[in-house]
């Protein structure tokens, strides 16, 4: 199977793999929950976080799931219209994408 973004034509191969203890810094840090859904998805896009380039792709693990999060937006900017946010049941490694 294959998961293309389609409103995104600029979209490059690389997927960014994000790690729990970043998150967690980054949770510690602006004083919210590293374990809602939320702060992993702002960390991704956040400018004080991982800072997702526009039309970049990253993927977190998160209570048993795989997740793909794409930044159609300028870099830094919150999850917004545009953006994606997929979730896949199971546990998938980057290399499987």
């Amino acid at each position: 199977d294959q998961l293309i973004f389609s409103a995104d034509t600029h979209a490059g191969p690389a997927v960014t793999a994000i790690s729990a203890s970043s998150v967690a810094t980054y949770a510690l840090a602006n004083g919210v929950d590293a374990t809602q859904l939320a702060t992993w998805v702002n960390y991704a896009l956040a400018s004080n976080g991982l800072d997702l380039a526009s039309h970049a792709t990253a993927t977190f693990q998160f209570q048993g799931n795989t997740y793909l999060i794409e930044q159609a937006a300028a870099t830094g900017t919150a999850f917004a219209a545009g953006d994606t946010l997929v979730g896949l049941t199971g546990l998938v490694t980057p290399t499987q994408l």
